[in-house]
């Protein structure tokens, strides 16, 4: 069993045989420490101490990351037990066919999503140029499904975003918010900022998410196949400079005033919504999706 502590606040505890999860003096949830292979705790949530030394000694991997999702750490008795599933994961990574299966499911995944995204916004916008971009991108799906090497594959995904990008065009038309083209090193306007921003924050996520899962590494006695880099996901092991706390928020900053303009057009327009991003992650989740999934403003608005 896996358990998500994501209720800020919350204390996790132990109880005999149980680890007891509450908060304000209410009970949340409780668990039998037989069967918990790993506890993720998000954000500011108390461990006590009996409940780590319960942890510990259960062998139930404990996994800390912050509120947002970015990995911490994590309080492990030994390395890891799943000694059969690494070396599959290994054999794996030691096949081409293997490789270029993961390579085809990564990029497929990610233009599908694209072409989707467009195709919605195009039933109310009816571009002529988002429909050329789409059907360029549907075109390019059927390429990675015949491509024969990674790099192949690669090289449409590269195409794949440009088409991408320039159908975005035709999406924000928002007085003062025209976007050209996609840059990142600075990004030179606040769609490009908000993008920026969107990018890291679920490049965070994923990354946590892949050390939440185990896959972790011992400079000599379990290191990667390649140094510093994830041998299932690709992700890096180390944290990037520009990722640091105090360098995120100094770039906050310098961008907040674009931004803002971002944010006091679409109040002024009566199309602002606000979601709570402090609470769990599945409440923030559902109150986004109900933020976006009408878009009725395209329509109307822009």
């Amino acid at each position: 069993m896996v358990v998500y502590v994501t209720e800020q606040g919350a204390t996790v505890a132990k109880q005999r045989g149980l680890i007891v999860i509450s908060k304000g003096g209410s009970e949340l949830q409780r668990v039998h420490l037989i069967g918990l292979e790993q506890i993720l705790i998000f954000g500011q949530v108390q461990l006590s101490t009996q409940a780590l030394r319960a942890l510990l000694a259960n062998g139930t991997d404990t996994v800390l990351l912050t509120m947002s999702g970015r990995f911490l750490g994590r309080l492990s008795s030994g390395l890891s037990k799943n000694i059969g599933l690494r070396r599959q994961q290994f054999r794996k990574l030691d096949s081409p066919s293997e490789v270029l299966a993961l390579c085809r499911a990564y990029v497929t995944g990610k233009l599908r999503n694209s072409l989707a995204l467009l195709r919605r916004y195009n039933r109310a916008l009816q571009s002529d140029l988002i429909a050329r971009e789409a059907a360029a991108i549907r075109a390019g799906l059927d390429d990675v499904a015949l491509a024969e090497t990674p790099n192949q594959i690669r090289g449409l995904e590269g195409a794949g975003a440009a088409r991408y990008f320039s159908a975005l065009r035709s999406i924000f038309r928002a007085p003062g918010l025209a976007f050209f083209r996609r840059a990142r090193r600075p990004p030179p306007d606040p769609i490009n900022i908000l993008l920026s921003l969107g990018y890291t924050l679920l490049g965070n996520l994923l990354h946590g998410l892949c050390e939440a899962a185990g896959h972790t590494y011992h400079e000599t006695a379990y290191p990667p196949r390649v140094a510093g880099i994830c041998d299932v996901c690709g992700s890096r092991l180390v944290q990037r400079d520009d990722d640091r706390p105090e360098v995120v928020k100094a770039r906050l900053e310098k961008q907040l005033g674009a931004l803002e303009e971002v944010v006091d057009h679409y109040r002024a327009a009566g199309l602002l919504q606000v979601v709570d991003g402090r609470r769990p992650i599945a409440a923030v989740s559902s109150d986004l999706l109900d933020c976006i999934e009408p878009v009725p403003y395209w329509r109307t608005h822009l």
